[in-house]
């Protein structure tokens, strides 16, 4: 098994038996869950940031472990899913404890303003964004995704990455994922459903 990486992450090897602890300043507490599973992580984040008991259930903590339970998620292939995990916690450490149902429209575009000078970041963490909104309509925590129609970003010379294509489990190449769909999607972006590409970025501004 891959060493979990993750700040104030102890891990002992006591007779062959593996122990994971968080130690932070007087805190030590052990994990016990497996590994990387999302309990461990929701774990490890509530006592990062300090909380001694569950969050709330319509923060993003418990919305992003929903969606890597989803189906479309479960059908990405692996390196996509490890790819889109990897950003998904970013936004977790950055804003796991908020209330998803305080999320407005406002947030996107200034997720997106804040990563313009890499205009095609910009547009897939709107994108993951989006995609995460209606997961949040699907479990009835919100009414509506206040993030359709939020205004993409240009420049380059690919089309912006549509949010459709940041979930699927198509084949892979070797071209990177702008480059390959571009061309292809540019023309009739509603036909695509839940395809791949890099979320690169989330709701906070970390590059």
């Amino acid at each position: 098994m891959k060493k979990l990486e993750l700040p104030y992450l102890d891990t002992i090897t006591v007779k062959g038996r593996t122990y994971h602890y968080f130690g932070k300043g007087k805190t030590r507490v052990r994990l016990k869950a497996a590994p990387g599973s999302d309990a461990f992580l929701r774990a490890y984040w509530h006592l990062r940031r300090g909380q001694s008991s569950a969050a709330s259930r319509t923060t993003w903590d418990p919305l992003i472990a929903s969606c890597y339970q989803s189906s479309k998620y479960k059908r990405l292939s692996k390196g996509t899913a490890a790819n889109y995990r990897r950003h998904c916690e970013a936004i977790r450490e950055k804003n796991g404890a908020r209330d998803v149902r305080s999320f407005r429209r406002k947030h996107a575009i200034e997720a997106r303003d804040a990563l313009q000078d890499t205009w095609s970041k910009a547009n897939e963490r709107v994108a993951v964004l989006s995609i995460l909104m209606r997961h949040a309509v699907n479990l009835e925590w919100i009414d509506r995704n206040p993030i359709v129609d939020v205004e993409k970003l240009t420049g380059g010379e690919n089309e912006p990455w549509p949010e459709d294509k940041l979930m699927s489990h198509g084949p892979r190449t070797n071209c990177s994922p702008s480059k390959q769909y571009a061309k292809s999607t540019a023309s009739n972006p509603s036909s695509m459903n839940w395809r791949s590409a890099p979320a690169r970025g989330l709701v906070t501004a970390s590059r």
